[in-house]
């Protein structure tokens, strides 16, 4: 059975075969997938790298609270309309080049950078609970957003139009030979 929620390992490990496959790539285009928190993304490489002469294409699946991966899915072809909040991926992304993924720390939260300059975007998959997919503009302005979220009590406040709070996450913390030596006997 095929695993359902990645942990941090995972989380790493996909970010750096996605970081080798996918970064440098072009966003052609997003679909919706039949539940609307999981998107399908599609690259192609230019270039000429198969047969037919066209780039390569690559599938990334995106679910929102649970996994992300390159896929050979093919999304079978629907005369539904995209839901608004991919209409405004599309409008922010398609036709953007991927120019890096990285994981926020040691979370579970993954940011896809599309572009460069005042054109940048972040696209920011939360893996944990339910999950979250947020378009953010350059500065880590919330320009849209799957699902809002506000804890007054930890002071988390995810909703469009407000600063995306990336500044939370743990980070990764490098430690001596003699603290790592003093934290396994103590």
């Amino acid at each position: 059975m095929p695993k359902q929620k990645f942990n941090n390992f995972d989380i790493c490990a996909e970010v750096a075969c996605l970081r080798a496959r996918v970064v440098g790539t072009w966003l052609t285009n997003i679909y919706d997938l039949d539940d609307k928190r999981t998107m399908l993304l599609k690259f192609s490489r230019s270039g000429g790298a198969t047969e037919s002469g066209e780039g390569e294409k690559i599938n990334v699946l995106m679910e929102s609270g649970a996994r992300f991966h390159s896929t050979s899915f093919v999304r079978e072809r629907k005369s539904d309309a995209p839901s608004k909040f991919n209409m405004k991926l599309r409008q922010h992304l398609r036709s953007k080049r991927l120019n890096a993924i990285t994981q926020f720390g040691c979370d579970r939260v993954v940011d896809f950078t599309f572009g460069a300059g005042e054109s940048e975007h972040h696209l920011i998959l939360e893996l944990y609970a339910q999950g979250n997919i947020i378009l953010c503009d350059a500065s880590y302005t919330i320009l849209t957003l799957l699902r809002t979220h506000r804890d007054d009590n930890k002071g988390v406040v995810i909703l469009g139009n407000h600063a995306y709070p990336h500044d939370r996450f743990r980070k990764f913390q490098r430690l001596a030979r003699d603290e790592l030596e003093d934290a396994l006997e103590g």
